[in-house]
């Protein structure tokens, strides 16, 4: 009898043994098959960039390279929500859009990129404000849709008061965007009627 309760737990066990083998293959076929959609994910999205880097040099928007490292600084500040004094100062260079035949598309790319920030230091958020305050310090008229958008949401994301008066003109712009994004960076700062 003990010899046959034996045999049959030997049994079981090598039973269960074939599922769980099973059963570990399939996961580490899965874990493998999902690493490689990953990396073929990846491999697209950077061919995508690349693509997108190469059209803004070829219509001279902004150097591929400098897109590139655009797109590097984006995504640490998506991981860490700062920003080094090294790479916002290489953020704002890109602000300088002299050679470029879309500057207000260079421009809400790097303050799209920059509002990404949660933590914004002083010293920095005083270095944005002053490179985001001419593109509304000019005629709203004569300030591009894109450049009121960008910088609205800027001042939103800086949450600082001294924007006010820039941003209360774009309370009337013909654009809803534009009166959207200064309504909502107005509220960030905290502004109201009252005040």
């Amino acid at each position: 009898m003990n010899s046959l309760s034996n045999h049959y737990a030997h049994r079981k066990r090598r039973l269960l043994a074939v599922p769980l083998a099973v059963l570990v293959t399939v996961v580490i076929v899965g874990g493998c098959l999902r690493l490689y959609q990953q990396h073929q994910y990846n491999v697209e999205l950077m061919q995508n960039e690349m693509r997108t880097a190469i059209s803004y040099q070829q219509n001279h928007y902004m150097p591929a390279k400098s897109y590139m490292e655009n797109m590097r600084i984006e995504q640490g500040i998506q991981a860490t929500g700062s920003i080094s004094d090294t790479d916002l100062s290489t953020m704002l260079a890109m602000m300088d859009t002299s050679q470029s035949t879309d500057p207000a598309l260079v421009h809400s790319r790097v303050l799209y990129t920059l509002h990404f920030l949660k933590t914004i230091p002083a010293h920095q958020s005083q270095k944005i404000y002053d490179a985001t305050v001419p593109l509304l310090s000019g005629n709203p008229k004569q300030v591009a849709t894109l450049d009121k958008t960008a910088a609205a949401i800027m001042m939103g994301t800086l949450k600082d008061k001294r924007a006010i008066p820039y941003l209360l003109p774009l309370l009337g712009d013909q654009d809803f965007n534009v009166r959207r994004d200064a309504q909502n960076a107005l509220k960030a700062i905290g502004y109201s009627k009252a005040s």
